[in-house]
């Protein structure tokens, strides 16, 4: 990633006192200093018990939390480096959600609880914790897109612990020791632009266990909020009705959602904008440096919104949106999504009973045909087959810009395909595949021709009501 930052904070905060004068009353003098000493020293111990009742009331307020010290760039480290230790062995970042994976020990006592502690400052702020039998592992979450989100924490620095409750009820802290993921961090991301502004994230490998920081900084110019990548181009037309392709009409949207999510706003990328040369063969470029799933990357967005076409009405009863979306995933976001643009476009959710999880919710994952049929190509083409299992999520704009999260695996043995640069990438962006309607349905191609603004509408509005303006 081009993410970072440099540090230029102030470090000076010196004083020069004043000398006394010769003339003054020793003893009338001592009074006074007395005095002062006393009223100091109430002040002191009245903001302590005010900062303390401020850092109990509420968790939410920014000055609750500590703020990062002037000058200083490394992270804070457990005071009490003692703790038992367990193991962080995985550290992963999807969209805004950074998930975990700790190892306990093998003598580690039996526990009813565990939960992920942030302590920032006066404050802590915790995250059940639940045992994974694949992993044989805690994790935050068996969901890619849910953990700790990074639109929720505080501008401040702290550090994370693992606290399991005994069947006593004692609850005991643990450090994290951050050895075996370190090549995993630090981990830098920016969240998603809210009221005009940015975070700068920064979970770190501290000398005792895992540490953050977050501080306020605007995007630097490479860095953007959102993806979004109309389907096909150039000499790939896509879904086509007569002379109405595909390309055209998800592109004419897409420049409407790029222009109602910026005026909300965010900052917007788009893998394609209509002035690549026509001759481009772009189904075999998405993998090259500038193609759209290395620029999804690269460019540090949080969100992917892949925008495309259908063209199968000999396999439904009627058109509608089709929101496709990776395996392991909490949907709800994939349902606001399908709901939302069905409502400002005037059209419907797909009832289309392949793949289908949720209405206007789909999830395609591999089939052990789809493998034999992929293993019989890389005959073809003479190159190794991939090593893929039944399950693996299909659709490559979703699978490949996730990174390991998502099990992207292209790694240029094809020989029609380029190089996934962010192959191992455990940073991901949060891709949707959305299937706006069906081509070749008359009521769904009459809107989507006649009415591109409420489709782009509906995206932002489901944008902006997950992240907020």
């Amino acid at each position: 990633m081009r993410q970072g930052y440099t540090d230029q904070r102030n470090t000076d905060y010196g004083y020069t006192p004043r000398r006394r004068g010769n003339k003054v009353d020793r003893a009338r003098g001592r009074q006074r200093l007395a005095v002062v000493i006393l009223v100091l020293l109430a002040l002191v111990v009245g903001w302590c018990l005010f900062a303390g009742h401020r850092g109990e009331s509420s968790q939410s307020e920014q000055s609750a939390f500590a703020p990062l010290s002037e000058g200083q760039s490394e992270l804070p480290e457990l005071s009490d480096s003692g703790l038992q230790a367990a193991t962080l062995t995985r550290c992963t970042l999807y969209g805004t959600a950074f998930g975990v994976q700790i190892t306990l020990p093998q003598d580690a006592p039996a526990f009813t609880r565990a939960q992920l502690v942030l302590s920032m400052g006066q404050s802590r702020q915790t995250w059940p914790l639940q045992y994974n039998e694949e992993s044989t592992a805690l994790v935050l979450s068996g969901l890619i897109n849910q953990g700790v989100d990074i639109q929720q924490l505080p501008v401040g620095q702290g550090s994370f612990t693992l606290q399991l409750t005994g069947e006593d009820g004692t609850a005991i802290e643990w450090r994290l020791d951050p050895a075996p993921a370190a090549e995993e961090l630090p981990l830098n991301r920016y969240t998603v632009t809210q009221n005009g502004a940015n975070r700068l994230v920064t979970f770190y490998a501290g000398q005792n266990t895992l540490c953050l920081t977050v501080e306020t900084c605007a995007l630097p110019e490479e860095v953007y909020d959102i993806v979004l990548d109309p389907g096909h181009g150039a000499d790939d037309g896509g879904s086509v009705w007569q002379e109405v392709y595909e390309k055209d009409v998800v592109l004419q949207i897409a420049k409407l959602t790029k222009a109602a999510l910026e005026e909300r706003g965010y900052k917007v990328f788009m893998t394609r904008d209509g002035t690549e040369d026509p001759e481009d063969m772009m189904a075999y470029t998405m993998y090259e440096p500038d193609g759209r799933v290395n620029t999804a990357q690269s460019c540090g967005a949080k969100l992917c919104l892949s925008l495309h076409l259908n063209s199968l009405d000999e396999y439904v009863s009627q058109g509608g949106v089709q929101i496709y979306a990776a395996d392991k995933m909490q949907y709800g976001f994939a349902g606001l999504l399908a709901q939302s643009i069905a409502d400002a476009a005037g059209t419907c959710l797909s009832d289309m009973a392949y793949y289908r999880i949720a209405d206007g919710v789909f999830c395609r994952t591999m089939t052990r045909q789809d493998l034999d049929d992929l293993d019989a190509y890389a005959a073809r083409k003479n190159f190794t087959p991939f090593d893929i299992p039944v399950g693996a999520n299909y659709y490559y704009i979703i699978r490949e810009t996730g990174g390991v999260i998502t099990g992207a695996y292209m790694d240029g043995r094809n020989p029609d395909y380029g190089t996934n640069l962010y192959l191992d990438s455990n940073i991901g962006v949060e891709t949707y595949l959305c299937e706006l309607g069906f081509l070749s349905v008359k009521t769904d191609r009459t809107l989507l021709l006649q009415n591109p603004e409420g489709y782009a509408k509906g995206i932002a509005l489901a944008v902006a009501e997950r992240f907020g303006d």
